[in-house]
């Protein structure tokens, strides 16, 4: 099966399989949960993610002005899981608590980004969110055959700039970016049309982390 179908499979799956994160000790510290079919029904999920994303939307390269339960529904029912590239992943802590999400896009079966990452309970701690990266890293590596996994991050966003480093990205080459806003005030960040006259002070770094670089450096228990 190809890595895309597997993804689509995973996406319609019963149960939903649950992605252990290993911690230091080599114990399970919570689990990667693949958003499924009607999960956009799930107000507690919308809810979280609708403030989450409002909390922290200088993060995003798409900022929206009037944030709402229905264009939230709308997002993960229309593209986080419709979308045939892409999964989003519920991050849930040892107690099942919803603790963040983090995703897959432009998923080809050559490479894909790391995209969505999202730690929305900050008690969790930089440890936690670190181990649930690399979880999702290693069942990407496991499960295709891509050669490298790459991370679009803002200038501006030290700490995922951070956290990415420290799972052994590449620092990336910047990316001059266009600022457009339209009728409702949504805001969005793109590549410049003149690379020499942004629109945007704020640059994109597209940081890469080789698969050979990956396995050399974090021995986990492939997921199941």
């Amino acid at each position: 099966m190809s890595f895309t179908a597997f993804i689509a499979t995973l996406k319609r799956e019963e149960p939903r399989r649950r992605l252990p994160i290993p911690g230091e000790d080599g114990g399970t510290i919570g689990h990667l949960v693949a958003l499924g079919e009607g999960d956009w029904h799930d107000e507690a999920l919308v809810q979280s993610i609708m403030a989450w994303r409002e909390a922290h939307r200088a993060a995003f390269a798409t900022r929206i002005a009037a944030p709402s339960a229905a264009k939230t529904r709308a997002y993960l029912e229309k593209l986080a899981f419709a979308g045939p590239d892409r999964i989003l992943f519920r991050i849930l802590d040892a107690t099942g608590a919803l603790s963040g999400h983090i995703g897959l896009a432009a998923i080809t079966e050559t490479g894909m980004d790391l995209d969505n990452l999202m730690l929305g309970e900050a008690n969790k701690g930089l440890d936690f969110i670190y181990r649930a990266e690399i979880a999702l890293l290693h069942f990407a590596f496991a499960q295709s055959d891509a050669a490298a996994i790459h991370a679009a991050v803002l200038d501006t966003n030290k700490g995922a700039q951070l956290l990415h480093r420290m799972a052994g990205f590449s620092r990336g080459t910047p990316t001059p970016l266009d600022l457009t806003r339209n009728a409702a005030g949504d805001e969005a960040l793109t590549p410049a049309q003149d690379p020499q006259r942004p629109t945007s002070p704020i640059r994109t770094l597209r940081m890469t982390m080789a698969r050979p670089a990956f396995l050399a450096r974090h021995a986990l228990p492939r997921p199941s």
